[in-house]
């Protein structure tokens, strides 16, 4: 049959079908791809059952076995014809885990590779990263996004209803100091907050544990990213024959999954601290508050640092990086995006590097004005702060549900493509462990939001009874409206305006001994965001 001369007895290549059951086909291929446990770098091969299966899938409808032969022989003959086909080149030439006659690969595996693309890929068992995709790990992903969201929305709509407020000479709300004659005040001592005061106060007082939990997680994934990078790249060293096989496990996607889950990652750490104010309060910089503001924005610069050599790093890990140039290498089974995988990794060098450069100098430009009183105290440089701020946190957010999206569409496509080989959608331990990340930060939330008496978590003059005290007023500041961004630049900090009624005080000065023993009515700001109620509002 292979030759014209051997095996006689079988139907010529040209009357057998090998794709006639393609799952026949497809366990043929799956056992002999499946990796040998004592030695990853190999196959196991060929099964005897499998592969008298195939063969006698193959035949011809009329096909019968040979008179006067038994099964014992007729398999017999069959294996010898398998063995021959399939081991057929000299010692000295391999490819891969067969040295297969071309009449065999044609027949036996190309041309049922191109009829039975299901089976094929189900045979290949490229998987997703159960760490990276699991279905535990994937809904914690959605939840971090919803809350980023939530709280991105919250501080908004706070926003826009302060500055509505302040333009229709109604004054702040809350938490300020201010003039006793505002008639939408809530005078010390008067009442329980009202519910929506209550959740902003949570909202505010459960963003910085937020934010920490995020640069943390983030952090991590960072580094085990870079170092399943240098992993691959260390399995590229090797020689490809002893290198680990790319089916059967996940190394096909991993670079990939690993570099998305890091990038997404990174998205709710810089909304979330988009929404705190870069002041480090007016007492210097040496505080505890002071420190912790440096302390993330040294955590900020390492996370960037992180994500640039991952970038550079990460196209190097995959096992077939060395063929990215190869524009005739094809797999169906491979839903990594082929050549326009290798192109988006090159053309995201660019933008890993410029990106938050770019952010950085317009932030700090419209913070500090570069040290230029004048600059710093133009309207349009203080009118574009919060704008700023809230447009690149939504910017962010609908970057951060984008790739979310493109994540669960990968997903799905890896799933279909395993089939029952894959283990994304197992629940494990790892994967419940991963569903309680975010509960701290929720938990704190409704901590505050029932009862209001963490102390450390709570606007300055409320206690635990939900009651608004007296505070000392040596205890505090001067201000109607203060923006976050001077409070740290003295330079910055000087003049007063009044703009259709609204009073704004740039500059901060203590309340003379004598006006302790006015009643104060605090308020919320009527501009910029403050970090938290009991950070921007202290002694």
């Amino acid at each position: 049959m292979s030759d014209g001369v051997n095996f006689m007895q079988f139907p010529p290549w040209d009357q057998m079908n090998f794709s006639s059951d393609c799952k026949v086909w497809g366990s043929w291929l799956g056992v002999v791809l499946t990796p040998n446990p004592s030695s990853p770098g190999d196959s196991i091969g060929p099964a005897f059952t499998t592969s008298i299966e195939l063969f006698t899938a193959a035949l011809p409808l009329n096909a019968t076995i040979p008179n006067n032969t038994t099964l014992r022989e007729y398999h017999s003959q069959i294996l010898d014809w398998y063995i021959f086909n399939s081991y057929a080149q000299p010692a000295s030439v391999t490819y891969g885990p067969w040295n297969l006659t071309s009449e065999f690969f044609t027949n036996a595996l190309l041309y049922p590779v191109l009829n039975c693309t299901t089976e094929y890929c189900q045979a290949m068992a490229m998987q997703g990263n159960p760490d990276l995709i699991g279905i535990g790990v994937f809904i914690s992903y959605i939840i971090e996004a919803a809350l980023s969201t939530t709280f991105l929305a919250a501080f908004t709509a706070w926003h826009i209803r302060q500055s509505l407020r302040s333009r229709m000479g109604e004054g702040p709300s809350s938490t300020h100091p201010g003039a006793k004659s505002d008639a939408h005040a809530i005078h010390v001592g008067s009442k329980r907050v009202s519910l929506a005061q209550r959740t902003i106060d949570s909202f505010r007082g459960s963003l910085n544990s937020f934010l920490s939990s995020t640069m943390l997680i983030s952090t991590a994934m960072l580094c085990a990213s870079l170092y399943l990078c240098v992993s691959g790249m260390g399995n590229q060293a090797v020689l490809p024959d002893t290198s680990d096989l790319p089916y059967h496990t996940s190394a096909i996607y991993d670079m990939l999954l690993s570099f998305r889950a890091s990038f997404f990652s990174v998205l709710p750490v810089l909304l979330l601290y988009s929404l705190t104010t870069p002041g480090m309060g007016s007492q210097g910089g040496l505080t505890k508050d002071g420190l912790q503001v440096w302390m993330r924005r040294i955590v900020l610069i390492v996370i960037w640092i992180l994500s640039i050599v991952l970038t550079f790093l990460s196209p190097r890990g995959n096992p077939d990086y060395n063929d990215r140039q190869n524009d005739t290498a094809y797999d169906p089974c491979n839903v990594r995006g082929g050549p326009v995988y290798w192109q988006s990794a090159e053309e995201f060098k660019a933008i890993i590097l410029v990106a938050p450069a770019v952010w950085m100098f317009i932030t700090a430009f419209l913070a500090t004005g570069f040290g230029i009183p004048v600059v710093a105290n133009s309207r349009w440089i203080r009118g574009s702060r919060p704008l700023w701020r809230f447009g690149v946190a939504w910017a962010i957010c609908g970057t951060m549900w984008a790739i979310l999206f493109c994540f669960f569409a990968l997903r799905s496509k890896i799933l279909h493509n395993a089939g029952s080989s894959d283990s994304e959608n197992a629940w494990s331990f790892g994967q419940v462990l991963a569903l309680v990340t975010w509960v701290p930060t929720v938990t704190e939330f409704c901590y505050i939001f029932i009862w209001e008496s963490h102390e450390t978590h709570l606007p300055p003059g409320v206690n635990g009874q939900g009651q608004h005290l007296a505070i000392p007023a040596s205890h505090w500041y001067s201000v109607v409206e203060l923006d976050p961004y001077l409070i740290a630049h003295e330079s910055a900090s000087e003049g007063l305006y009044q703009e259709a009624g609204h009073m704004t005080a740039t500059t901060l000065r203590p309340i003379n001994p004598e006006e302790q023993s006015t009643p104060h009515v605090y308020h919320d700001s009527g501009g910029g965001l403050p970090r938290t109620p009991w950070q921007q509002w202290r002694e």
